[in-house]
């Protein structure tokens, strides 16, 4: 009978799928593009979070 992987073999290889993909070029543009929506996002929650405490305070 066959075992199911451990999830600890299960995430090594997902990672290894990952860091294979990132070593592409598709994959290196793709990550860019990511980090850049990533850090687009989270620069408008500052803003918004800044714009509400200045707007709501009390």
């Amino acid at each position: 009978m066959n075992e199911s992987p451990s999830w600890g073999e299960v995430l090594r290889g997902y990672l290894r799928a990952a860091t294979d993909y990132a070593h592409t070029k598709k994959g290196a543009h793709d990550i860019r593009d990511y980090a850049r929506a990533a850090g687009l996002i989270a620069l408008t929650c500052a803003l918004a979070f800044f714009l509400a405490e200045q707007l709501f305070r009390e």
